[in-house]
């Protein structure tokens, strides 16, 4: 077999077995795996599985315990849909996780805010829908944005 050839096939075998890597996050969820279906029933073997032509996976998320939702937000949220400065007006005082995140789990912004209203600016990012994440250690609330 020709030297170049047997290069180029074990290359493919090994970028065919490579499992992504970190594991995404998610605040308040455990990564549960990459899953063939979005009811992730069956998950991906990285190690069996082969790719045969385009596909998507889906990453299960575990909720985390210790986690409760409140009944109310934790802050009010406006303007939703926004041009790209979302307005964070804080229910009670203390420090609050706050992170915005892609509807997959993709972090784009974390920080701590302690004041009782606060910006975040995610004008840099396309128009969608993201996920706001507050988070005062007792308590989680998920809203989704809309970014025109």
């Amino acid at each position: 077999m020709d030297l170049r050839l047997h290069w180029l096939i074990c290359s493919v075998i090994r970028i065919l077995s490579i499992k992504p890597s970190p594991d995404p996050v998610r605040d308040g969820y455990d990564f549960g795996g990459w899953f063939k279906e979005e009811a992730c029933t069956n998950e991906w073997n990285f190690t069996t599985d082969v790719v045969t032509g385009n596909i998507t996976l889906y990453a299960k998320w575990n909720k985390k315990t210790g986690y409760e939702t409140p009944d109310a937000p934790l802050a009010k949220i406006y303007p939703n849909p926004t041009d790209g400065v979302i307005h964070l007006a804080f229910e009670s005082q203390g420090a609050h996780n706050v992170t915005v995140s892609t509807m997959n789990g993709t972090v784009l912004l974390r920080q701590v805010v302690s004041d009782e209203i606060c910006n975040m600016d995610i004008s840099g990012y396309p128009a969608g829908v993201y996920l706001l994440i507050i988070d005062n250690s007792k308590y989680q609330s998920v809203t989704k944005v809309i970014k025109n």
